[in-house]
């Protein structure tokens, strides 16, 4: 049986780009490195990390009132999926 192809979305790559850099991570350490580039709120970024977490894509460890993220994917296993995605979608350009 082979694995399921990894795909992300791309806030879901500005993610794990942040946590690959810094992991074990906690949520509001990416959503401070994310913010000037994405202007996303706390709350926003912890929702996306819970479902990347749901996903897959992390692994969350809680430490007392803290939840440590680490990827659950490496990047080599994330840019097959992204290859394979792109492979199998039809091009738009002419």
């Amino acid at each position: 049986m082979t694995k399921p192809e990894i795909e992300l979305t791309a806030a879901e790559w500005t993610i794990i780009k942040a946590v690959w850099e810094n992991e074990p991570c906690a949520a509001p350490d990416i959503q401070e490195k994310l913010f000037s580039q994405t202007h996303w709120t706390y709350s926003t970024v912890r929702t996306m990390m819970d479902r990347m977490v749901a996903k897959g894509l992390l692994t969350s460890e809680k430490i007392r009132n803290l939840s440590l993220f680490r990827s659950a994917v490496t990047p080599a296993q994330a840019r097959r999926g992204e290859l394979a995605y792109a492979s199998n979608t039809p091009s738009t350009a002419r």
